[in-house]
């Protein structure tokens, strides 16, 4: 039954993550436009995706579904970081050539851990080094937007993006935590106690469904209010 589960939500994962990552795609290449644009904080995530696509590949637990999720991921925003870079109102020759040498080389490198993975059953690393991937890689793709979020915190502007993207991130994180957490216990049942790595994911794991939980909180709180402002001054106006 434990094996059924993590399988499921191996899946999860995947479907999350693809639902998190077209939406910014579909968003750029409709509105053809590309302003105000964080590309350090787009560039940061981007290399926490693909180094989450290499500790998959290294891993020696059940961790196919992290470099099928990444990997899609990777491609679909790295398509997005393509057409950000297009639409740049201050974009260059030279700048557009090396950002598109740099999506390329990141789907490489992917690609290539990726082959390695699944070709040879004995590429994989010990648990210390994958550790190092675990505590690197998700504080790339949590920590990437936290300018962001510091910046709402002393405007108090929560409206950059919608309540219902907060919503999807915050279940991402509870599926991947039930992931990390299955995938855990089974190893455990399997005898392997050597899980620091795991137990790093996990950690940081945590650590992004709390600040993702904030922002959602933050928004609906925002959004409330600014409705119920909205609302008593349209019934003032009618009044006079």
């Amino acid at each position: 039954m434990l094996k059924d589960a993590l399988l499921v939500f191996q899946w999860m994962t995947i479907i999350s993550v693809l639902l998190l990552s077209l939406p910014q795609l579909i968003k750029v290449v409709k509105e053809k436009e590309a302003k105000h644009v964080n590309f350090f904080s787009f560039w940061v995530a981007h290399i926490g995706i693909v180094l989450w696509v290499i500790y998959g590949s290294l891993n020696k637990s059940d961790t196919w579904n992290v470099i099928a999720a990444d990997g899609s991921s990777l491609f679909i925003n790295g398509v997005g970081m393509y057409y950000l870079h297009k639409y740049d109102v201050n974009r260059t020759s030279k700048k557009f050539f090396w950002a598109n040498f740099s999506i390329l080389l990141t789907f490489v490198v992917a690609i290539v851990f990726a082959a390695l993975h699944f070709a040879i059953k004995e590429f994989r690393v010990s648990d210390k080094v994958s550790l190092i991937f675990s505590l690197v890689a998700p504080a790339f793709t949590t920590l990437a937007f936290i300018p962001q979020y510091i910046y709402s915190i002393r405007t108090k502007q929560w409206q950059g993006v919608s309540y219902w993207m907060y919503a999807l991130y915050v279940i991402n994180n509870f599926i991947w935590i039930s992931y990390w957490s299955l995938l855990i216990r089974k190893e455990q049942l399997d005898g392997n106690f050597d899980l620091i790595n795991l137990y790093g994911a996990l950690t940081w794991q945590s650590i992004s469904l709390v600040l993702f939980s904030s922002q959602l909180t933050f928004t609906l709180h925002d959004r409330y209010f600014r409705q119920k402002d909205k609302y008593r001054k349209k019934h003032e106006n009618n009044s006079n």
